[in-house]
């Protein structure tokens, strides 16, 4: 049906936004500079709680962003009748789009972790942030490497943030000590629709790690957990810090001003690693269970331990030799992986918005299309690093 509603209904001259959890960052770090080249109206159709989507509109003064629910016929309409559409998961017009759209895939993230369910979402653009997942994500989402813009996430504007003083207290969090932050992928999940899977044992089953208490308490170290959205394991067993999406947006603290603070991470599959290597700040894996997750999830490399830029943790004691190792030299050579970083070829840093939205009026005219954000542009330095091939 939106296949067909698309190539009847004229296009019209707004823009529509969509993204989970709701405020997921590439959408929440786009809109600032969305709305101050796109002349025209944006509508962010929220799939979660619309009054959070209001929330940060209203904290963050996005005059022209207008909160749409997702469970409406107004929604259903603005979708199916807008010209451009930026979209971190499947959509209503996540379908094969006409020339007369700009639908473009923000996704969430790139990494190791294969991509399942990818068959009915379709694009114009897929965006990246590593050059290693540029042909796998056209491959993915059924597009030509052309269509990919290797622009960066634009959540990673917030990695240069950082937190301030106040969001630091609000977190309860001492600035003056060593951070690491663990991001684990989830092994058993649930998504928004209530569908649960397992892709292997909760982590906090794992009898070693009970020890993780004696390392986090020590003195000048804070060793925190941030879960997964869909993640539905309880790591409070383990007797560290846990700190939830909601957590951090009762604090007003973006996940990724948490990561720009910290000293440290450690992860698995989770793509936030990929964009923290521009950072140049260790990573770490813990992976206990690689070769479960090979067999279950799947990754999209033929090694991941080979690609992997930091360390493999297979048990607490590696996990304290790590924290131990950061805290003792955060800038260590030895801690850097620099051929395995350089090979994942993460994007620049800095003003990812700006250059993807340059990139995009470069992609319209080069199909002989419209540029649609040139209103209060400001061209981004590094365009010409994000070229079209």
């Amino acid at each position: 049906m939106f296949w067909v509603l698309l190539r009847v209904l004229p296009a019209h001259r707004h823009a529509v936004v969509h993204s989970w959890p709701t405020l997921e960052g590439n959408v929440v770090e786009l809109l600032p500079d969305l709305t101050r080249r796109y002349p025209h109206r944006v509508f962010w159709i929220a799939g979660g709680d619309p009054a959070v989507a209001q929330q940060h509109v209203t904290r963050h003064a996005l005059a022209g962003v207008e909160v749409v629910p997702k469970k409406s016929l107004r929604a259903i309409w603005l979708a199916v009748t807008a010209e451009v559409t930026f979209f971190t998961h499947g959509f209503f017009t996540a379908v094969t789009p006409p020339r007369s759209r700009l639908v473009v895939n923000l996704w969430h993230g790139d990494g190791p972790k294969g991509t399942t369910h990818a068959g009915d979402i379709r694009s114009t653009v897929v965006v990246t942030g590593a050059r290693m997942w540029h042909r796998y994500k056209a491959a993915t989402f059924g597009v030509r490497e052309r269509d990919v813009a290797w622009t960066g996430n634009p959540r990673t504007n917030a990695l240069l943030r950082g937190m301030s003083d106040e969001q630091w207290r609000r977190l309860g969090l001492d600035p003056a000590g060593t951070l690491v932050l663990w991001l684990p992928t989830y092994r058993v999940g649930r998504n928004a629709e209530g569908l649960v899977w397992e892709d292997g044992a909760p982590l906090s089953d794992r009898a070693d790690l009970r020890e993780l208490y004696e390392v986090a308490s020590r003195p000048g170290v804070s060793l925190v957990v941030k879960p997964h959205p869909m993640d539905r394991d309880d790591y409070s067993r383990l007797g560290i810090r846990v700190l939830t999406g909601a957590d951090l947006r009762d604090a007003g603290v973006a996940l990724y001003e948490l990561l720009g603070s910290s000293t440290a991470m450690i992860s698995d599959t989770s793509s936030a690693w990929v964009d923290y290597l521009v950072l140049d700040r260790p990573v770490a894996f813990y992976l206990p269970d690689a070769d479960l997750l090979a067999a279950t999830r799947g990754f999209n490399v033929p090694d991941l331990l080979a690609i992997l830029p930091g360390p493999v943790l297979r048990d607490v004691r590696d996990i304290r030799r790590f924290i131990e190792a950061v805290t003792r030299d955060p800038v260590d050579p030895a801690l850097r992986y620099p051929a395995e970083r350089e090979r994942i070829g993460a994007a620049p840093v800095g003003d990812a918005p700006n250059r993807l939205l340059d990139w995009l009026d470069t992609y319209q005219r080069d199909r002989g299309g419209r540029p649609l954000f040139s209103a209060g542009e400001r061209r981004s330095a590094s365009v010409a690093e994000a070229s079209l091939v």
